[in-house]
């Protein structure tokens, strides 16, 4: 999971969810967790992000937090 800090967090948003290997986005202010499926797609999706001409203020890698655990399960079983 990588956190990304930036002003323009729900255009971010919006485009990232759109890359391959983006599993879930949980948007905290101007905070963006992004849970991927593997380790590897970070600095391609960082790197998309820039490009495309967002704003990054900070990036790194983190562990999903309790409320990412929560949001994950709920939307699981909105799906299921």
């Amino acid at each position: 999971m990588i956190e990304i800090s930036t002003p323009q967090a729900r255009q971010v948003r919006d485009f990232v969810g759109s890359l391959p290997g983006v599993l879930s986005i949980n948007l905290y202010g101007d905070r963006l967790h992004i849970a991927l499926r593997e380790r590897g797609v970070a600095s391609g999706i960082l790197d998309q992000v820039k490009t495309r001409g967002f704003l990054v203020d900070a990036q790194r890698e983190i562990l999903p937090s309790l409320e990412d655990a929560f949001i994950a399960m709920v939307q699981g079983q909105e799906g299921g």
